[in-house]
């Protein structure tokens, strides 16, 4: 059985190790929103499950978002902007959802907010949820709403706020949703430089022990292992290949049939047939012969298909790690 998994799942070993560079979280919390997307209502709205179709497929219309903000007069630093689109129970009608994970405070923020609400809501004519993730270490109130007032106009435009500095590590330990797994990484996060390295190792590898004891798929398992790998990096590599090391001997000892640690040592052979495997969907093969031809899974080819075909409507990358590899499949 071949198993692999897209940039935010993979598992590699010390040798293989390929930090994802500081200034480049952003890239972490687009891949880990995308995959926990449907976690993310969950976490935040009690009765998404009953108001929202789950099984159909999201929509991520990076273009419209980047488009809605450009603004040479508002800019500030943000790690992600995201608008989802989030289809209705039982219609074709939908719901979109504006995202942002900011990572410092602006003067500015709020009327960022207000304009993109202004902006998508005159060109789709929808409901939208503005929502915003703060990362940065600050425990204080942060920003939630624009007013304008002005002889006698006046306006009020509040948007969710989630501080993640200023949550209970207890209340996140102990809720079972994804979302809570990944904000307790930003608060070990939030450690670094504060305490020893040696400490925060032995700290992130606890979460690491806490994570394979979740009744979470491996598929799960293997994409919030990635963010948390990559999201608390050490400057000296011998610590990551510790934990590396660590995770290994964790996965071991959790898993019976083919698990994580066979994941890690796939030939070259598999990385191979995969690769085939892609470029006959860009092709137009189809998938029963690109199974019979690759010996990949169906299912496996099934997934990667819809990945392909979501990079070309998006106009983004793919952006595919396979265990080993030391550059992503585009």
């Amino acid at each position: 059985m071949l198993i692999w998994y897209n940039s935010h799942s993979s598992l590699c070993s010390c040798v293989y190790f390929r930090p994802v560079h500081p200034t480049k979280k952003d890239t972490l919390w687009k891949g880990i929103l995308e995959d926990f997307f449907r976690q993310f209502l969950s976490f935040f709205f009690e009765e998404a499950e009953v108001l929202f179709d789950m099984k159909r497929p999201f929509e991520f219309l990076d273009k419209e978002i980047a488009h809605a903000g450009m603004d040479n007069a508002v800019r500030h630093p943000v790690f992600v902007d995201m608008l989802v689109k989030v289809y209705k129970h039982h219609t074709d009608d939908f719901v979109l959802f504006h995202i942002e994970v900011q990572g410092s405070r602006s003067s500015f923020f709020s009327l960022r907010m207000f304009r993109y609400f202004i902006r998508l809501f005159n060109k789709y004519q929808k409901q939208i949820g503005s929502h915003v993730i703060f990362t940065d270490k600050s425990k204080l109130v942060h920003p939630a709403s624009y007013s304008y007032n002005f002889f006698g106009t006046v306006l009020t435009f509040r948007y969710d706020s989630y501080a993640i500095a200023a949550q209970s590590e207890t209340v996140l330990n102990r809720d079972k949703n994804p979302l809570a797994f990944i904000f307790l990484t930003v608060l070990l996060a939030h450690k670094k430089n504060k305490i020893a390295d040696v400490d925060l190792l032995r700290q992130k590898i606890v979460l690491g022990e806490k994570l394979f004891r979740e009744n979470w798929t491996d598929s799960q398992k293997f994409r919030l292992l990635y963010f948390l790998k990559n999201y608390i990096h050490f400057d000296n590599n011998n610590l990551n290949c510790k934990f590396n090391e660590a995770i290994q001997f964790i996965a071991g000892k959790k898993t019976t049939n083919m698990g994580m640690i066979e994941v890690i040592t796939q030939h070259a052979e598999d990385q191979a047939n995969i690769k085939t495997a892609l470029n006959m969907i860009k092709k137009g093969f189809k998938i029963s012969i690109i199974h019979e031809v690759t010996g990949v899974p169906l299912k496996d080819v099934k997934w990667l298909q819809t990945k392909y075909k979501k990079s070309v409507l998006s106009g983004r990358p793919m952006n595919l790690y396979l265990f080993g590899a030391d550059e992503p499949l585009n």
